[in-house]
This record gives C-alpha cells, sequence and structure tokens, in this order.
C-alpha cells in the first residue's frame, strides 16, 4: 500500500513584498498614513493609506486589510498575529479663520449745498451740493455808493467820494451818493452824472418806494443831525404842470386827477404838491422842518439849492 504524502499549500495573502518571506514570520502593519496637510480653510483630509496586512504565518489566514481612511484594526491571524492596520491620518486641523479686514474709511459727505445748493452726498458718495454764487460781482470802476464796486476788498477806497458827499448802500445791495452840497436841481443832475455817467438823481418807485424813502431819511439824517434840509429828488413837473415825471420821463402822478399812475409811488405831504407861487416844479425830502414828517415830500423852485441824492441807473 502506497502512501501518498499530499501537502496543501493555501496562499491566501502576501504580507511581505518578497515571495521569500511566504513562510516568514507575520509582517508588521503597514505605517501610519500621514496626515493631511492643514487646509486653508479646514478642508475635509482623507486619512492615511492602511496599513499593508501582515503575512500569513504557519498556514494562518492573512489579517484583513485595516479600513482606508478609518485605519481599522486588522483581523487576527489564526496563524502569527496580522500586522495592524495602518493608523488613518487625522483630519488637517482647520485654518485659522482669516480676521475681518479694518473697516474702510467713511466716504466723504458731499459738499453743502449753497443758497439754493444740492443735496450732500450720501455714504454711497453721492455728488456734493452745487457751490454758492461767487460773494463780489465787479460792476464796474469804484463809485461812491457804499459798495465795493470792484472788488478790491474796500467800499469807496480810493477817495472815491467828491467833497461832501458819501455813500450808502441799502440791504438789497443798492447804493447811493448823498451829496450835502448846496445846488440847483439842474445843477444838481450835473453833479451826478460827473462823478459817473450812470449816476443820476434818485428815482423813489414802488412797490419798495416806502422802504426806500425811509431808508434815504434815515441817511441823510445820520449826516445833518438837527439840520433842516430839503434834498433833491430826481422828480419834476416842469414839462407840463401837474404831471409829475422822473427825470428819465417816466409819468408817477397825475396831481389834476390826485392819482397815481404807471405803478408809481409817492409821498407827498399833505395839500402837496401846491405850486406856490406857480414857480414850484421841483420835488424835494424834507428833513428835520416842523412844519412837515421826515420823509414828506414837497414841491419848491427848482432854482433853489440844496443838497441832493445821486444813484446809478445800472
Amino acid at each position: 500500500m502506497k502512501n501518498w504524502l499530499v501537502l496543501g499549500i493555501v496562499i491566501v495573502g502576501c504580507g511581505g513584498s518578497n515571495p521569500n518571506e511566504l513562510f516568514g514570520p507575520g509582517a508588521s502593519g503597514g505605517a501610519a498614513g500621514t496626515p493631511a496637510n492643514v487646509s486653508g480653510a479646514g478642508g475635509n483630509a482623507m486619512g492615511g493609506t492602511a496599513g499593508t496586512a501582515g503575512s500569513t504565518s504557519d498556514g494562518g489566514t492573512a489579517g484583513t486589510s485595516g479600513a482606508t481612511g478609518g485605519g481599522g484594526s486588522s483581523g487576527t491571524a489564526g496563524g502569527g498575529t496580522a500586522g495592524s492596520g495602518g493608523t488613518s491620518g487625522s483630519g488637517g486641523a482647520g485654518a485659522e479663520a482669516g480676521s475681518g479686514g479694518e473697516a474702510g474709511e467713511p466716504l466723504v459727505v458731499g459738499g453743502a449745498g449753497g443758497e439754493g445748493g444740492g443735496t450732500a452726498g450720501s455714504d454711497a458718495g453721492g455728488a456734493g451740493g452745487a457751490g454758492g454764487a461767487p460773494s463780489c460781482v465787479p460792476s464796474g470802476g469804484e463809485r461812491c455808493d457804499g459798495l465795493d464796486n470792484d472788488c478790491s476788498g474796500g467800499v469807496d477806497d480810493g477817495d472815491v467820494c467828491p467833497d461832501d458827499c458819501y455813500g450808502f448802500a441799502d440791504d438789497s445791495g443798492h447804493g447811493y451818493m448823498i451829496c450835502l452840497g448846496n445846488e440847483t436841481w439842474d445843477d444838481a443832475r450835473a453833479e451826478c452824472q460827473a462823478h459817473d455817467p450812470t449816476f443820476d438823481l434818485v428815482i423813489i418807485e414802488g412797490p419798495d418806494g416806502s422802504a426806500e424813502n425811509t431808508f434815504l431819511t434815515d441817511a441823510v439824517l445820520s449826516l445833518v443831525g438837527d439840520a433842516s434840509v430839503d434834498v433833491w429828488l430826481g422828480a419834476t413837473d416842469v414839462a407840463e404842470e401837474d404831471a409829475w415825471l422822473w427825470w428819465d420821463g417816466t409819468q408817477f402822478y397825475d396831481h389834476e386827477a390826485g392819482t397815481i399812475v404807471n405803478d408809481g409811488w409817492e409821498n407827498w405831504a399833505p395839500n402837496r404838491p401846491n405850486n406856490l407861487g406857480n414857480n414850484e416844479h421841483c420835488a424835494v425830502i424834507e428833513i428835520n422842518d416842523p412844519a412837515y414828517l421826515d420823509g414828506d415830500w414837497n414841491d419848491v423852485g427848482c432854482d433853489d439849492a440844496g443838497p441832493y441824492v445821486c444813484e446809478s441807473s445800472q
């Protein structure tokens, strides 16, 4: 009887990398996976590659490969101890959150609107308001009228006012020259025109006639004190009796009808004009005369002499 020796070789898995190590001691588990690099945003790092399973010893069953990523322990070999699976790499530590950027500088609010200017800009950078009008607009050479006509920064500078003449300007920016010399009506007009070609005797007309008359009355009072004077206006009826005109030919009063015409204005004293002696054809403002209120108008002879008020026609 023949005895047969049957050698069964079952190769289930190789732990080593060399075939000659087939029956050698069980290989150690693979090295732990290398931790994933830290990502800037804390990304999901995969675990390290699982260790290679241990070799079978004396026919033992090779250990099961460690699970990828989880780094599970390998199964127990029937023979030698199976190599432990590689430890899974821990997830990369999340990178620190970037700090917020510095707060931006606030946008400059748009400029305020000048008189009539636009709305100031919002935080979104709205357009600034329109600039205001220039504070001084030249209107020719300097004149004696209480204004800075040439925008030099001075009023009536450079000895521009003739002797006994003074410049005044009201709140609206209208200027006058008040002269205390004694001139007839015609000579007063000539003196005004000699000072500046745009000057002539003052015209007082509505709807602001009352305010203008009061302004000029107060200005003359500031110059003459208690002295009684009659100050020439630019009104006359020398061309036609009772038809009172300004020197430019505009009629403002019909004395015969007792009415204002052409939207004019008048401030005649009671019972004036009266053409006393049939020779009173020019108008004056009464100042410090006890028979009148300051600022009343009266008709006098055009050849009388007295102070006068000039203004520019511009």
